[in-house]
C-alpha cells in the first residue's frame, strides 16, 4: 500500500489484552530475512518509532554512525550512540528531560 501525503501505509491496532497491532513474520529457517523492515527517506525522519516500553530478545544489533548527534537531534530524555573509531570509543550523548546535555565515553580495547 502506498500513502501521500500524511497518510498511513499501513495500520493495525488491537484492544484485546494480548494482542498484537502489526505483526510481521520470516519463516525461512536460512536466508538474511526479516519480519518487519522499516525505512524513512527525510533525515529528520525515523524507520521504526515507538512509543512505551521497547523489547528486543535475541542477540540485538544497532548500527552507529560515525559522528555526534546534532544537540537538536535529542529530544528531552533521549540517548543516542556513535563511534569514534579513531580514538576507538564508543560515545553516548544524552539529553536529560530537563534538557540538560551530556557526552559519555567508552574506551574500546
Amino acid at each position: 500500500m502506498i500513502a501521500a501525503a500524511a497518510g498511513t501505509g499501513l495500520f493495525g491496532i488491537s484492544s484485546s489484552v494480548v494482542g498484537t497491532g502489526v505483526f510481521g513474520r520470516a519463516d525461512s529457517t536460512t536466508g538474511n530475512t526479516n519480519g518487519v523492515v522499516g525505512f524513512a527517506a527525510s533525515p529528520s525522519g525515523f524507520a521504526v518509532l515507538a512509543s512505551g516500553r521497547f523489547k528486543a530478545t535475541g542477540r540485538t544489533f544497532l548500527g552507529a554512525p560515525n559522528t555526534a548527534p546534532t544537540d537538536g537531534d535529542l529530544g528531552n530524555g533521549s540517548i543516542s550512540f556513535y563511534l569514534d573509531q579513531t580514538s576507538n570509543q564508543l560515545k553516548v550523548r544524552v539529553r536529560y528531560s530537563g534538557g540538560a546535555l551530556r557526552t559519555g565515553t567508552v574506551n574500546l580495547v
